[in-house]
């Protein structure tokens, strides 16, 4: 059994296109997919993942989406994998980021302590019955009638909203469960928290 899980942060998105963009855009849809990625170049030994499973977390601009649409810096299989939150302003105002708390620092510890714990689960997860149930009527009766957003720009992400929408809810099952069956209740959570941002969504 093998596998290549990785998450990665960045402050700012624009950093990740600037050389060799469609390599790395296409690295990333293989990445989403949990597929087999190979690279190969005439000058050196060809890269092969096998099995990987990427995401990441990247804050930017308005500005830079605007190009990376314009210029096809991003693709629409790229687009359709991506969930966007916007915001129009700061979350709140300070000169500059205050030091940790005790309390924080403590939470901090318990989140790494969480990770390593995660690395010895193994095998398949499943929906329980019910919440299958659930986003069985979601998907087939209520979503082809009457998406939260209508923009044209988010199709491609609607036609995925079933892989995004079982991505979150497992992240947020496995932030304090180890069973391998993830509830109705996380699933409506997780519902819930993507037809907030996709409100939004477009603006992006």
């Amino acid at each position: 059994y093998t596998h290549h899980s990785l998450c990665f942060c960045l402050e700012e998105m624009s950093s990740l296109f600037r050389r060799k963009t469609e390599d790395i855009v296409n690295f990333l849809i293989v990445a989403f997919d949990c597929g087999d990625y190979d690279y190969e170049i005439i000058t050196r030994q060809p890269d092969r993942i096998k099995k990987t499973c990427l995401s990441f977390f990247a804050g930017t601009t308005p500005s830079f989406m605007q190009d990376a649409f314009d210029e096809k810096l991003v693709s629409e299989g790229f687009g359709a994998r991506t969930i966007y939150a916007y915001g129009d302003k700061n979350r709140n105002e300070r000169y500059e980021i205050p030091e940790f708390t005790e309390e924080q620092k403590l939470a901090k510890q318990r989140i790494l302590k969480r990770i390593l714990e995660l690395t010895t689960l193994f095998g398949p997860v499943k929906l329980a019955p019910d919440a299958l149930e659930f986003y069985e009527h979601y998907f087939q009766k209520i979503l082809p009638f009457g998406r939260e957003n209508d923009s044209p720009k988010l199709d491609a992400y609607y036609a995925r909203k079933n892989i995004h929408v079982t991505k979150i809810a497992m992240a947020m099952h496995f932030a304090d469960s180890n069973e391998m069956v993830i509830s109705l209740e996380t699933c409506e959570k997780a519902l819930k928290f993507l037809n907030e941002l996709e409100a939004g969504m477009h603006q992006a």
